[in-house]
């Protein structure tokens, strides 16, 4: 089971300042909904379809989403702040969201599928490996490589951020400090090229 950062935020943008509630599960015949105690103030969240857990279960998975989350210390307090309207700033609000959801996944992937479900049948071993929903795609990333960089960035911003690891804080950070001087060579480099030209083409 993937959960994107978009989906994760706006479970996270409906969550409540209510008083916390113990955790929970409810499932409606297709998807189970869980409230975790523990995470921004017991916001809800989906898992896939077809995984429903048990009542008997959910405190366990609850859990390990949050042990998972919270790996540096301040996830969980970032997603309760986020809970009750506060500002987190960007590099935070987009790193516990990121952590969350890959503790959901990595707490309930392959887990508590429905025999029935269509979503429980294996996948092939040949089968092709689904795209990453957190990864952005090659357009996105030309276009953000253009923004930052000028029509080097085109080139320069996918290849970082592959080298990267598709680490999408990392990579805005770097474009931060390196962007200026890649906007200065898509600049200079034409205007030294037709520079040249027109000396040959005047004989100088």
């Amino acid at each position: 089971m993937k959960i994107s950062a978009r989906f994760a935020t706006a479970f996270l943008l409906a969550a409540t300042a209510a008083p916390v509630m113990a955790s929970s599960v409810q499932w409606n015949g297709r998807l189970s909904a869980v409230k975790c105690d523990q995470i921004g103030n017991g916001m809800e969240f989906t898992l896939d379809e077809g995984q429903r857990v048990p009542r008997s279960q959910v405190d366990a998975v609850c859990s390990c989403i949050a042990t998972e989350t919270n790996q540096k210390g301040w996830e969980l307090g970032t997603l309760d702040r986020m809970s009750r309207g506060e500002e987190v700033g960007f590099i935070p609000r987009n790193g516990a969201i990121s952590r969350f959801g890959k503790a959901v996944d990595s707490c309930t992937a392959g887990k508590y599928y429905q025999a029935s479900s269509t979503t429980a049948r294996p996948v092939p071993s040949d089968a092709p490996e689904q795209a990453d929903p957190n990864r952005l795609s090659l357009r996105n990333q030309q276009i953000l490589g253009f923004v930052g960089g000028g029509p080097i960035g085109i080139l320069a911003g996918p290849a970082m951020y592959d080298a990267l690891g598709g680490n999408l804080i990392v990579w805005i950070i770097v474009g931060l400090f390196f962007g200026s001087a890649l906007w200065s060579l898509s600049i200079y480099i034409p205007v030294m090229v037709i520079g040249s030209i027109i000396r040959f083409l005047s004989g100088k």
